[in-house]
């Protein structure tokens, strides 16, 4: 394999023949590996002390290796032996040390590992696309340490772009808020909604990117999509959507979602503060579900949703805000009951 000379890089992503790892330095050695070993673990001394001792490395961008490609599986000996001869291909491109450093820190969740590196970053006047890219962010917002995500975002939202919050490249569809709600994280979800990303107008196409839950309790179409998964998950987050990212509950489908994940409390929530109605039937034109389907969904009432999976305490809880049980029929002439008694008898419930 011919030796790659600095002659050969090219200044956009480009693909080179390498036998050295994903994220590594295309050339050369890697001069900035104790700072990134560093940030890694949550070394602060290491961190600051080389930032003082070595800022010109720290402040280089070297080409960085960040995929391969993979030759197709042999289905022979023989062809695996012509396999084992094909040069790798690798993709590179020039990453800044410091952006290196911060996806390594914030993928532990080490905030003032972070807060040192986005310091130092200001003092040199690095711009935004030095300091940050898409897989730092999404770094961030997949920490387990739900607390450490929610401050970690907060100081990039601070400290260098308030625009982070409502990120539209780290997802072919979801927005920050989108992982915020699917983590049931309701710090970040504050961080995002304070930091002006998140809103109603945002999902309607702010930035042309929309939502759409193919995983959500109910599959409505993106206009409330992030309002049911909030439902379906937590009644704080509901409640911030509602009251701080002016999300409409009529029509929205809230109530539906809530009712079937047999969420108790989101139920009362949504009844008590926003008068949701509990005999609501949802427009056609809103639900994106199978063709075949649209008609019985468009004839559901909550209570029917509640019954679909068996959430009779949701049922009963309905019931007593004034759902109608008895009386009210689906397109399929089932009551909210009748839905019940057949879903016990396909899955034994009581």
């Amino acid at each position: 394999m011919a030796e790659i000379k600095p002659e050969d890089l090219k200044s956009a992503p480009w693909h080179y023949q390498s036998s050295r790892p994903i994220f590594d330095v295309l050339i050369g050695q890697d001069t900035a590996l104790p700072l990134l070993e560093a940030s890694s673990t949550g070394n602060l001394s290491v961190v600051q002390n080389f930032l003082q001792d070595s800022p010109s490395i720290a402040l280089e961008s070297p080409h960085r290796i960040y995929m391969e490609d993979h030759p197709p599986a042999a289905s022979s000996a023989s062809a695996q032996t012509q396999t084992d001869n094909i040069t790798r291909q690798v993709h590179a491109r020039k990453i800044s040390n410091i952006n290196r450093a911060i996806y390594l820190a914030a993928e532990k969740g080490h905030v003032e590992i972070i807060s040192t590196l986005l310091e130092f970053a200001s003092r040199n006047n690095l711009p935004f696309v030095e300091i940050l890219d898409r897989e730092g962010v999404k770094a961030v917002l997949v920490l387990q340490n739900g607390h450490a995500a929610a401050a970690i975002l907060d100081l990039l939202a601070t400290k260098v772009d308030p625009s982070v919050v409502s990120h539209n490249d780290i997802h072919p569809t979801l927005r920050p808020i989108d992982f915020a709600i699917k983590s049931s994280n309701e710090e970040l979800v504050k961080v995002i909604l304070r930091h002006g990303g998140g809103g109603r107008a945002e999902e309607e196409g702010g930035r042309g990117i929309s939502p759409r839950w193919s995983y959500s309790s109910l599959p409505y179409k993106t206009a409330s999509s992030r309002l049911c998964e909030a439902a379906r998950r937590s009644p704080q987050i509901t409640k911030l959507l509602i009251e701080e990212g002016n999300y409409p509950v009529t029509g929205s489908g809230a109530l539906q979602a809530a009712a079937r994940s047999g969420g108790l409390e989101t139920i009362r929530l949504l009844v008590e503060e926003y008068q949701a109605d509990v005999n609501e039937v949802l427009s056609a034109e809103t639900l994106h579900v199978a063709r075949q389907d649209v008609a019985l969904y468009a004839s559901w009432t909550p209570m029917h949703f509640a019954a679909s999976l068996g959430k009779e305490e949701a049922m009963r809880l309905l019931e007593g805000y004034g759902a109608r049980g008895g009386d009210v029929r689906d397109v399929h002439g089932k009551t909210p009951w009748q839905v019940l008694e057949e879903w016990r008898g396909k899955f034994g419930g009581k």
